[in-house]
């Protein structure tokens, strides 16, 4: 642990990430710049797969064709000629949509819409809200800056202020460095601002991590260098992540951010996850350092979700102790575009006040663009809250 500053790190399983490259991989050493940049088709898919490491490939989970997203929330993938990723958006039909904590993305992607910029061996990565408006990503990035060998793999990320300075982000690093040991082995190295390395945020907070991939390019073993452990990840066959085990040696051993020995996935037909389930050392759930065992989803046909409810040691929702609330339940406008209301709620779906924020509800108000412009809140007994009390 000599040399490494540690970071805190909160509840960022869905927030705490490196921004994708899903760069579709290729092992050519071939650098075709006359399809640089001239975007010629799309795919369209129900969600992302997660992935835990900017060195995986980006992809998308259950693939639509054009004519099945007329009345659904979906990703829309755009490739250049050489089959690179030049632009990711999140739409409702043809309307660009704002992702609302959907929770369809992966980490790696925290806005409606990621550019991806080719210059060679390079890639500058901006973001941008559903109205095409630039924003600020993972707390100060404005950009992204990618570095590739002549295969095509990643050698350094830099993340990147508005006037290009190397800057900390909500990550726990500013920067990232790979040495490959062959196509399928790396050692990934994170770094602050300073130069310093660094532990990062994430599911596996580590500074340096030796990370062995499948033949897909997904990360299937993490084995953190200033740690005892390793997590083995497995996948389903639609690329989205069946579960994850840690383990010191070859005994199962609790770790990670939230404190734990595994996790096991479930998903519907759409590739949405539906149930998650913390797991201690002998496959039981397991209290994590975030207060519940696990939790399950519910999502509706456009790709919405409507809710979800903390599980208790016996897999039935409840109300944690230390959240005081046992879930939340989303309301969405008739075109599903935009969330209308949000509200905390007990193991019956009822309304209840948050206890330490003093409401159940939150009414959203947006423009013509989709744009929140105001937001109400109210307490369980329906009187507005003027100022909620975090």
């Amino acid at each position: 642990m000599s040399g490494l500053k540690k970071t805190n790190f909160g509840h960022n399983l869905f927030v705490a990430c490196c921004i994708v490259v899903g760069l579709c991989l290729q092992s050519s050493s071939v650098w075709a710049k006359e399809c640089f940049g001239k975007l010629s088709h799309a795919k369209y898919f129900r969600s992302l797969a997660e992935i835990t490491t900017l060195a995986e490939p980006f992809d998308g989970v259950v693939e639509v064709s054009p004519d099945q997203t007329a009345n659904i929330a979906h990703f829309r993938i755009t490739y250049d000629d050489c089959g690179f990723i030049g632009e990711i958006q999140y739409f409702h039909g043809d309307i660009p949509k704002p992702i609302d904590e959907n929770y369809t993305s992966n980490r790696f992607v925290p806005t409606s819409q990621m550019t991806f910029k080719r210059d060679g061996s390079e890639v500058r990565i901006h973001f941008f809200d559903h109205t095409n408006k630039p924003q600020i990503a993972f707390q100060n990035v404005f950009s992204v800056r990618l570095v590739h060998d002549g295969k095509n793999k990643l050698l350094q990320a830099d993340f990147l202020d508005a006037e290009g300075g190397l800057t900390d982000s909500s990550l726990g690093y500013a920067s990232i460095k790979w040495l490959w040991r062959n196509d399928l082995s790396v050692i990934e190295s994170r770094y602050d601002a300073a130069g310093e390395l660094i532990i990062g945020k994430g599911e596996f907070p580590f500074a340096k991590a030796r990370i062995e991939f499948d033949p897909d390019g997904f990360a299937k073993t993490i084995k953190l260098l200033e740690e005892e452990y390793k997590v083995e990840i497995k996948r389903n066959g639609n690329k989205t992540r069946h579960s994850w085990r840690i383990y010191k040696g070859k005994t199962p051993y609790r770790g990670g951010a939230a404190n734990i020995a595994g996790i096991d996935f479930s998903y519907d037909e759409n590739g949405y996850l539906i149930r998650a389930k913390y797991l201690d050392e002998h496959g039981n759930l397991a209290l994590t350092n975030f207060g519940h065992m696990g939790f399950r989803r519910i999502y509706n046909e456009d790709g919405n979700r409507l809710g979800y409810y903390f599980l208790n040691a016996e897999g039935e929702d409840w109300i944690p102790p230390a959240r005081g609330y046992a879930g939340q339940l989303f309301h969405w406008r008739k075109d599903g575009i935009v969330r209308i209301k949000t509200e905390y709620v007990d193991v019956s779906g009822k309304p209840m006040d948050h206890p330490n924020r003093g409401y159940s509800t939150i009414l959203y108000e947006f423009d013509a663009r989709n744009r929140t412009i105001g937001q109400k809140y109210f307490d369980m007994n329906r009187k507005i809250i003027d100022v909620p009390a975090e």
